[in-house]
């Protein structure tokens, strides 16, 4: 079990909100768990990590999310919260008074949930055809290449709208989150599966954004070792 404690607290939150005991259910190479620590640092929320063994669920996994018996599952006062993102929108109304990762704009929150699914779904439904080969490759990788085209020209409007992490703007959202989540795969993606990411001219404003998220502590914390995440990986690809 590790334990997260932000540096900074904020003045404003009442204190019987950083007492409550927040523990999250997960594993260090998901990046749906990934994706909920980012959101409680964001929010500077202190909290444990249980990990869990996939190949040998606990007891505690399987009270906790009895219906999927998924993790990550989120524990706050003896509630279980499932479903990574319900759990940062969870986190999000329960502590209001941090930085908000949904924009109070309806347009604008919007379109953070669409290209945060987007992502989601593309990335996961992509990365499982690749490394158990279903489909064929060749396939596959154009469809992970389009991918990446579709989510430049969504980049480039939320770009626009101040809506994602960019040089001069140091505050994480919910689409910033998800991205962030998924980056340590990328490498392990294209060495194992051959799914080449794009390059800087294909997309610069999809590169843009993974500078900017690359810089943020915050998201970089989260993140595996290179080596845990590529002998995962290999294992995964049926590699070794």
């Amino acid at each position: 079990m590790s334990i997260y404690i932000p540096n900074a607290v904020d003045e404003q939150r009442e204190s019987s909100e950083m007492m409550d005991e927040v523990k999250l259910i997960s594993f260090l190479l998901s990046p749906f768990g990934r994706k909920v620590e980012i959101a409680l640092r964001a929010k500077g929320i202190a909290y444990q990590v249980v990990e869990e063994d996939l190949k040998n669920k606990s007891e505690i996994l399987l009270e906790a999310n009895p219906v999927y018996k998924k993790i990550p599952v989120l524990i706050h006062r003896g509630r279980s919260i499932c479903e990574s993102r319900l759990i940062v929108e969870y986190i999000d109304e329960m502590w209001p008074s941090a930085h908000q990762l949904f924009p109070q704009d309806p347009y604008d929150r919007y379109l953070v949930r669409f290209w945060a699914d987007f992502l989601d779904h593309k990335i996961r439904g992509i990365g499982i055809m690749c490394a158990d080969q279903k489909g064929e490759m060749e396939i596959v990788r154009e469809e992970y290449k389009e991918m990446w085209s579709r989510v430049e020209s969504g980049v480039g409007e939320l770009e626009k709208r101040g809506m994602v992490l960019c040089e001069g703007k140091r505050q994480v959202n919910y689409v910033d989150v998800v991205m962030g989540s998924w980056m340590p795969w990328f490498v392990p993606l294209e060495t194992c599966g051959g799914l080449v990411f794009p390059s800087l001219d294909d997309c610069p404003a999809l590169h843009r954004w993974l500078r900017a998220l690359a810089r943020n502590t915050l998201v970089t914390s989260t993140f595996p070792t290179s080596t845990q995440m590529m002998d995962y990986a290999r294992k995964r690809f049926h590699l070794q």
